[in-house]
């Protein structure tokens, strides 16, 4: 059994297959649960709602995911900017100790591969991230490009794995 082995749900082989042999020609294809145009629909709830700095108002949306999402997130909140097209999906997963490491290696890996480093010049996941993870402390990644418009931000809290994507354009 290897490291990422221990994490690994029963279920998860068949998921991993079919996407090994996909090719994607956007980060978004990576979400093949998540249909970034007309979400949320009424399968979400509504939150609560908030005025920005900017005076914009903030609605939020959640729903918990019967499918994991990239074999990974279990809760897909959205926050939708009123009156715009701009909408943040904020993937996360509750219990870090049943995060399945392979697949966010995966994860990691093919966001790597459409944007490159990140900000800090982190790349592929590697055996700095097994160790910082395992040691509760682990530093993630933020690609962001404006003049691309996208932005992406993989963090993680002693309670908490998450994913924040925001499409700037």
């Amino acid at each position: 059994m290897g490291l990422f082995d221990k994490r690994k749900k029963a279920g998860d082989q068949n998921q991993d297959d079919a996407s090994n042999h996909r090719s994607f020609s956007s980060v978004f294809d990576l979400f093949p649960n998540t249909d970034f145009e007309n979400f949320p629909d009424a399968s979400f709830v509504k939150g609560h709602t908030e005025t920005n700095e900017k005076e914009q108002k903030l609605v939020y949306y959640r729903k918990n995911l019967i499918k994991k999402e990239c074999n990974l997130f279990d809760l897909l909140e959205i926050v939708v900017i009123e009156d715009s097209l701009v909408k943040t999906f904020i993937y996360s997963v509750s219990d870090v100790k049943s995060i399945n490491l392979k697949a966010l290696a995966k994860l990691i890996d093919n966001f790597y591969l459409f944007y490159g480093s990140d900000i800090s010049e982190r790349g592929k996941f590697t055996s700095s991230d097994i160790e910082e993870f395992n040691d509760g402390y682990w530093i993630g990644r933020f690609w962001s490009s404006e003049e691309k418009g996208y932005q992406a931000v993989f963090s993680m809290d002693e309670q908490k794995l998450s994913l924040s994507m925001l499409k700037l354009k």
